[in-house]
C-alpha cells in the first residue's frame, strides 16, 4: 500500500560548483531531482510509503535517475521504460548579492513530455493507495503530458484518493494565460492546493488584501478545501524569512517565519509539501500541524545542496519544538 503517489518528470541539474559562473566551470555537480520525486522523497524521509511515476529511457542515465528513486526509499517499479527519447537536463549556477543565481533548461523532448493517455496503468497503481499528488510542470511539458495529468487526477478521484496540487508556474516553460487555460479545469479535482500569492494572482487572477483574504477567494473560485499559500520574504540571496500559512474551509493558520540561511534554493516549496502531506496524513488530517511540519521541512531543505529534503523526522519535530540549532551534535 502507498500513503502517496506522485507523477512528474526528473531530470539532472548540472551545477556549477560553489559560486561559480556556468561559463567559468571546468566541472559540474550532477543532482537527480524532478518537483513531485522532491515531494516524495521529503514525506518519504518522514516516514510516508511511497511511489513515484514516470516515464525514463532506457540507458545509463535513466538508471541513474532509477537507482536515486531506489536509493531514497521510494518504490520506482511504476517507472515507464521506453528505448528513445531523452533525460531531460537543466544547468545552474548559485547567486550572491549582488548577482542573482541562474538556470538554463535543456529538457526538450525528454521521455516523460512524449508519454500518452493510456500509457500508465493508474488503476492498479491507485488500487491500495491515500493521496496523489502532481503539479502544473508536468502539465507544461505537452499537450500530451497534460492530458496524462488530467487523466491521472480523475483516477485518483475515482480511486478514492485526495489529490494535492502545486501551480509551481514555470515562466520558461509556458505563458501565463497559456497555464491558466490548462490548468484551471484541473482544480476541480484538488483537495490541497500549494501556490503562493504571487503566483496565483499572475496565473489566476486572484488576489485579496493579505494571504487569508487571498486563500479564502481560491476557495470560493474553485472549492478547493485546503490551501498552502506560500509568501515568503528574500532578504537577499542567501538569506530569507520562509513563511507559508494554511487556509482549511474559512480557517487560517500561521505559523512563525523561519529564518534560513540558504545552502540551495531548488527544492524549497517541493520540501514543504513533503512536509505537510506527511503530517495531514498521519495526523487525521489535522491542517495546523501540517502547516508546522511543512514549513520546517522546507526551511531545513534550504539548509543542503541538491534537489532532495535530506532531513529525518527528529530534525523536523525538533525545529518545531525550537531545539533546531547552531550547536554541534557530538
Amino acid at each position: 500500500m502507498y500513503d502517496l503517489v506522485s507523477f512528474g518528470e526528473v531530470m539532472l541539474r548540472l551545477a556549477a560548483p560553489g559560486w561559480q559562473r556556468l561559463e567559468q566551470a571546468v566541472s559540474l555537480d550532477i543532482y537527480v531531482g524532478g518537483t513531485e520525486l522532491n515531494v516524495a522523497i521529503g514525506a518519504g524521509r518522514l516516514g510516508l510509503r511511497t511511489a513515484y511515476v514516470t516515464r525514463l529511457t532506457d540507458n545509463a542515465l535513466g538508471r541513474m535517475v532509477r537507482n536515486k528513486i531506489r536509493e531514497q526509499g521510494v518504490d520506482a517499479s511504476r517507472i515507464v521504460w521506453t528505448e528513445q527519447d531523452r533525460i531531460g537536463l537543466y544547468f545552474t549556477e548559485a547567486g550572491t548579492n549582488p548577482r542573482g543565481g541562474d538556470l538554463i533548461y535543456d529538457r526538450a523532448d525528454s521521455a516523460v513530455s512524449k508519454i500518452k493517455p493510456g500509457e500508465v496503468d493508474w488503476g492498479s497503481i491507485f488500487r491500495d493507495a491515500r493521496h496523489y499528488h502532481v503539479t502544473g510542470i508536468t502539465a507544461a511539458l505537452s499537450p500530451d503530458a497534460a492530458e496524462v495529468t488530467r487523466e491521472s487526477m480523475l483516477a485518483a478521484k475515482a480511486a478514492g484518493l485526495t489529490v494535492s496540487f502545486d501551480v509551481n508556474y514555470r515562466a520558461k516553460l509556458w505563458t501565463e494565460a497559456a497555464a491558466k487555460a490548462c490548468l484551471e479545469p484541473l482544480l476541480k479535482h484538488v483537495d490541497i492546493l500549494f501556490t503562493s500569492v504571487g503566483e496565483v494572482k499572475n496565473v489566476f487572477g486572484i488576489a485579496g488584501r493579505d494571504a487569508a483574504e487571498t486563500a479564502a477567494r481560491i476557495e470560493e473560485a474553485y472549492g478547493i478545501p485546503v490551501i498552502g499559500l506560500m509568501q515568503s520574504t528574500r532578504h537577499s540571496v542567501l538569506r530569507m524569512a520562509w513563511r507559508t500559512i494554511a487556509y482549511e474551509r474559512g480557517q487560517v493558520y500561521e505559523d512563525i517565519p523561519i529564518e534560513i540561511e540558504i545552502a540551495d534554493r531548488i527544492g524549497g516549496g517541493d520540501a514543504f509539501a513533503g512536509g505537510f502531506l506527511y503530517a495531514y496524513l498521519t495526523k487525521g488530517g489535522n491542517v495546523e500541524e501540517a502547516l508546522s511540519y511543512g514549513n520546517a521541512t522546507a526551511a531545513l531543505k534550504y539548509t543542503n545542496t541538491g534537489d532532495f529534503s535530506w532531513s529525518t523526522l527528529a530534525e523536523v519535530e525538533g525545529l518545531i519544538r525550537g531545539r533546531g540549532g547552531l550547536a554541534m551534535k557530538r
